[in-house]
């Protein structure tokens, strides 16, 4: 593969790549559920520990098998490496523990602040500068979010304060992770640096998940577990980080970032339908304002 230079040109009409940010959302909104689904069978640590080591072969045979290689410099690779550990271990890390000592309508309002670090970033390292309307958009997609949850019951503090500012890293390490890898997807494929930044980041996943590995009992896990399991690591991971990196380098970070304000929205909508969680008019006037933004941040 030879790689073209990432651009960020802004484009107006509905393209393919945005498509793509849709059906992203779309799986991780998805896969809320399904993550509490197979909790019920199986510990996060083991959870995330087999995902992301399935996910991190899945992806090596995908770039082999597409002709491409894994072979790089010591420096992309170190590049790689932190970008991986941040973006990975790290995050997974803050996000599960967070999520253990908070709420769920806390944990996706916090979550959704991402795009906004990623914005400050891409600012600070002279990458990229929202126009007035690019800084209305992500305003506007952010207060439709908080619309979103606070239906759902977000608050913040008292006895769920370690675990907001938990959530609140992991947003951090999620925006390191988007613009970090701006210099890899320069030079290599999106697919490519997906995976250098998975084989990076795995390893201390699997040495932290190992226990709990070792003490599942495999053979009497139900079928809904295991698709629970293909569904996270197939769709959630090896689809939708491949689509992400790809969207980083076509349109930018930040114009990347600000989809993942409509995760709670797919995530509230997938609640109603599989555990018949109830919507609240509230819920429609904050996912119209997140489109909004959306719409406004394209300009």
């Amino acid at each position: 593969m030879t790689p073209s230079t990432a651009t960020a040109t802004p484009e107006a009409k509905f393209t393919r790549n945005d498509l793509g940010m849709l059906m992203t959302v779309a799986i991780w909104g998805a896969n809320i559920t399904v993550a509490k689904q197979v909790f019920l069978a199986m510990t996060p640590g083991a959870f995330i520990a087999l995902r992301f080591g399935l996910a991190s072969v899945l992806l090596a045979l995908l770039v082999v098998g597409r002709g491409g290689t894994l072979r790089a410099s010591r420096a992309t690779w170190l590049h790689a490496l932190w970008v991986g550990i941040i973006g990975n271990s790290v995050y997974q890390l803050l996000f599960m523990n967070g999520l253990n000592r908070t709420t769920g309508a806390n944990t996706a309002l916090l979550i959704a602040t991402a795009p906004v670090f990623t914005a400050l970033y891409e600012v600070f390292r002279g990458r990229e500068k929202p126009s007035r309307a690019g800084w209305a958009g992500i305003a506007l997609s952010f207060l439709g979010m908080v619309l979103v949850l606070s239906a759902r019951g977000a608050a913040l503090g008292g006895t769920t304060l370690v675990g907001d500012l938990m959530i609140l890293g992991a947003a951090v390490c999620w925006a390191i992770y988007t613009v970090g890898a701006r210099p890899l997807l320069a030079e290599h494929s999106a697919l490519k640096v997906t995976a250098m930044t998975m084989l990076t980041g795995t390893p201390l996943l699997l040495l932290l998940g190992a226990p709990a590995l070792a003490t599942t009992q495999w053979a009497a896990l139900p079928p809904g577990a295991w698709g629970g399991v293909a569904y996270s690591t197939l769709l959630a991971i090896v689809v939708c980080y491949w689509i992400w990196y790809g969207s980083v380098r076509r349109v930018g970070a930040i114009r990347t970032g600000i989809y993942g304000n409509l995760v709670p929205v797919f995530g509230v909508l997938t609640a109603a339908l599989v555990l018949s969680e109830p919507l609240y008019p509230l819920q429609g006037v904050g996912a119209a304002a997140i489109l909004g933004g959306l719409w406004l941040s394209r300009r």
